[in-house]
């Protein structure tokens, strides 16, 4: 994620649970500082339980969204997609959860 935010000039915007802002803290205290100051990241923070992870990357041509599915032993099930009806799910979703969310900057 460093390299991405830092070399690639990438905006990124993430909305995080509370225990994993915690456990990034906590774990990789340099790097989570580090990327938390990053100008082309964004990090949300929210005490709403997320049951699954929500993705969108967008290129001039082609838009991607998808989801992870993760049980006690890790992932359980991902999906990715191209379609419309995917895409307006996955911001939907995502809207939704930033809502609840404050800024960590």
């Amino acid at each position: 994620m460093t390299r991405l935010v830092e070399d690639e000039d990438v905006d990124t915007e993430l909305v995080l649970t509370e225990s994993v802002v915690d456990a990034l803290r906590e774990t990789y205290t340099d790097g989570f500082a580090k990327l938390s100051a990053a100008d082309d990241l964004d990090i949300y923070e929210t005490s709403e339980p997320m049951h699954y992870a929500i993705w969108t990357a967008e290129s001039p041509d082609r838009t991607v969204s998808g989801m992870v599915v993760y049980s006690d032993s890790g992932v359980a099930g991902v999906i990715n997609n191209d379609t419309e009806a995917m895409n307006e799910w996955a911001r939907e979703e995502y809207e939704r959860y930033k809502r609840s969310a404050r800024s960590l900057d």
